[in-house]
């Protein structure tokens, strides 16, 4: 995909960021409650604790829900391109896009996999691409 915006790290978002151009997808987890929570806040989003941490994610999941858009929310975005919720295995969301598949396979329950698809600038965004096997079930 081409003409995607490049991301605009705040001081709360930079690790995110920086850990997404090594390839390792991070999420904010609560040293308090244990409460795994994205995109980045600054207190939990559970107990409100300002005591969390970053941690490394498997990168693997399921598709929660997922749309197929057909209208670009700006001329230079490719469409159609699949938006989707994404639950990863460690009990946390992403909006994400689900890529290299044909759109129409990115359904609820399919399995799925971070995938490092260089975007705009310096910035790697984590995409996610479906896994073998597919289905969860």
């Amino acid at each position: 995909m081409s003409g995607w915006p490049a991301p605009e790290p705040s001081d709360l978002t930079r690790p995110f960021w920086e850990a997404a151009n090594t390839g390792s997808l991070i999420r904010q987890r609560c040293t308090r409650c244990g409460t795994n929570f994205f995109t980045p806040q600054l207190a939990c989003t559970s107990c409100l604790s300002q005591e969390w941490t970053w941690v490394r994610s498997s990168g693997e999941g399921v598709i929660h829900s997922a749309v197929i858009v057909h209208r670009p929310p700006d001329p230079g975005i490719e469409v159609p391109y699949v938006l989707a919720v994404v639950s990863l295995e460690e009990g946390w969301n992403m909006l994400t896009n689900i890529v290299a598949c044909d759109p129409g396979e990115a359904t609820p329950g399919r399995r799925v996999r971070v995938n490092w698809e260089r975007k705009a600038g310096d910035y790697t965004i984590p995409t996610f691409e479906l896994a073998d096997g597919g289905d969860l079930q």
